[in-house]
């Protein structure tokens, strides 16, 4: 539902933009439109003329300027005078903004500096990219958390923060046009609740006849978010890509500012190595490739396939889906019967769809230009397969020890800090996840005990110094102090996601969550006094609702939204995620 919708709205843009123009895009919105947009920023690079508004180079040949751009922060608002002013002559000047809050602050810039000029700004309601067809992200304000403070009290920054968030929020749910009840767990995500309330007063979706159920998740840190599913281990494993650059076409690469700090962005640089011809002997000569999938039937099917397997059992997915191109292009094409899944039969079989070298000589398969998006994502499967060691597989045991019995979790990790091996296998990052999880789920007189341990082995396996060690250690306290892990009957861990989907399958009266009503309307009164007069004590649930929508704020991983799925797929409710 959600992936057609964005896909209408994102088109509809390209109608407005005025022919000839030239476009300028800052990296939240092209990262939109390249998950969203139904071929991505290539449809974009097919029409107009589109650059970097960061690189802040000009176009010398068009008078018509269109900027793409996230919200009217200082930096945008600098790149965009730079822009205007370095323009020999402007006729037209269209500016879509994602923020609804930044439309007059445009305006008013662009009075001051245009002069005898067509200027117009709109409002693109739905700042989202399409991860999967019932999940996306929010590419501008991914880097908000999970750093965010459990509670916000009147830190400026935070609290400019949380409207945000809530007005892209808003931007979707009036794109959907459903009317929305309001569920939220956690003092953060009340907040944004009735941010989001304060802000839609007035809104058309509030007379719909449809409805939503709206659940608000702050899980500033979810434990065990390590997961062996080969999506999550792309996430994890694979470093973000930026398209920032300081050449003056998007999509061009400079080595020193294509990748951005972690969490900065929600593309993944991949190295196309494994679905190139293999004539460079130099495989890190290879610029990155992306995992956006320009809203394509096939890319999101397999990456919903992906999200559920894991590293291993996902080759066997890989492999078919490759089988299945190169059938396509050549009807006539049988596989072999080729067994376990391995690099090396799987370039075999890639071979037939991306081309090869035959005596001496390149020959192209038709594939490359028939299935990029679907390439992308094989590519970003195969370096993570490709990466994968007998430690890493390891870890991944260790780590489902700790979810499916919580109570070993300690001595598990313990048993490994205390390993004084020479050729230890585990980096600092890893050592630092195991850790967090087993401080989050252990008992408090054991958390300084693991914190001591951990110290000691980062010092051997890094060149971490006292100070980032201290620093370590009150970001773990600080996640301990507001992480309330949850329990199956079993003693297996259950994630708060898991929770709250067992709460509204089974239909729950003491649930996690707390009802934010929508107040001052003459419905929402009559509701209330309704509620008081009646015998009856039943209170607004998620339950209701055919369709849900469930708003995390913080992190999660793509295991926990299976597990969503599947809850939701048996009582016959339409879910969607949006992570922040």
């Amino acid at each position: 539902m959600i992936d057609l919708v964005s896909n209408t709205l994102f088109s509809s843009i390209l109608t407005r933009i005025p022919p000839q123009s030239a476009i300028y895009i800052d990296e939240p919105s092209s990262e939109c439109f390249a998950f969203s947009l139904k071929g991505g920023i290539s449809t974009l690079l097919e029409s107009f003329n589109v650059l970097n508004l960061s690189s802040t180079a000009v176009s010398q040949s068009s008078s018509k300027l269109a900027f793409l751009v996230s919200s009217a922060n200082a930096q945008n608002i600098l790149n965009m005078h730079s822009i205007i002013h370095n323009t020999p002559s402007i006729a037209i000047c269209t500016v879509f903004t994602m923020d609804s809050n930044s439309v007059n602050d445009f305006q008013e810039h662009l009075d001051n500096w245009i002069d005898d000029a067509i200027v117009n700004v709109e409002y693109i309601p739905f700042n989202a990219a399409i991860i999967m067809s019932d999940m996306f992200l929010t590419p501008s304000c991914c880097s908000f958390f999970p750093n965010f403070a459990s509670n916000v009290g009147g830190d400026g920054n935070s609290q400019t923060s949380i409207r945000k968030i809530a007005l892209n929020i808003c931007g979707v749910l009036d794109t959907i046009g459903l009317r929305d009840e309001i569920f939220a767990c956690g003092e953060t995500a009340k907040l944004v609740a009735k941010s989001i309330i304060g802000n839609s007063s007035s809104s058309e979706r509030r007379s719909s006849e449809g409805t939503l159920g709206v659940i608000l998740v702050q899980d500033l840190v979810s434990p065990i978010l390590f997961s062996d599913t080969v999506l999550d281990q792309m996430y994890n494993s694979l470093p973000r890509l930026s398209k920032a650059n300081k050449d003056d076409t998007l999509g061009g690469y400079d080595e020193d500012s294509h990748l951005r700090k972690e969490g900065d962005s929600i593309d993944i640089a991949i190295n196309p190595k494994h679905v190139l011809i293999d004539i460079c002997e130099d495989s890190d000569s290879y610029f990155p490739i992306s995992l956006s999938h320009g809203s394509s039937p096939q890319s999101l099917a397999l990456l919903s396939a992906l999200s559920k397997s894991s590293v291993k059992d996902s080759m066997l997915i890989v492999r078919k889906r490759i089988a299945e191109m190169a059938q396509l292009l050549d009807p006539g094409y049988k596989p072999k019967a080729l067994g376990k899944p391995t690099l090396q039969n799987i370039k075999n079989i890639l071979e037939n769809v991306v081309g090869k070298e035959v005596d001496g000589e390149l020959v192209l398969g038709s594939g490359v230009t028939m299935f990029p998006e679907v390439l992308q994502i094989v590519a970003g499967a195969l370096n993570v397969y490709e990466g994968m060691t007998d430690a890493d597989y390891s870890l991944i045991s260790t780590l489902n020890i700790i979810r499916e019995s919580p109570t070993d979790a300690v001595n598990v990790v313990v048993d490994l800090l205390m390993q004084n091996s020479p050729d230890f296998p585990y980096s600092a990052d890893v050592l630092y996840l195991l850790s967090l999880n087993a401080c989050i789920l252990c008992n408090e007189n054991e958390v300084d005990y693991i914190l001591d341990l951990l110290a000691e082995k980062l010092k051997m396996v890094s060149d971490i110094d006292e100070e980032s060690i201290l620093e370590l250690r009150s970001k773990v306290i600080n996640i301990r102090s507001h992480t309330k892990p949850h329990f199956n009957s079993d003693g297996s861990y259950l994630s708060l996601l898991g929770k709250i989907a067992n709460d509204i399958a089974m239909n729950s009266q003491h649930p996690s969550w707390t009802h934010i009503p929508y107040g001052g309307t003459l419905a929402g009164v009559m509701k209330g006094f309704s509620r008081i007069l009646s015998t009856s004590t039943k209170q607004p649930h998620p339950r209701d609702h055919s369709n849900i929508m469930i708003y995390v704020i913080g992190g999660i991983s793509f295991k926990e939204i299976e597990y969503v799925r599947d809850i939701f797929k048996g009582c016959g409710i339409s879910v969607m995620i949006y992570l922040y």
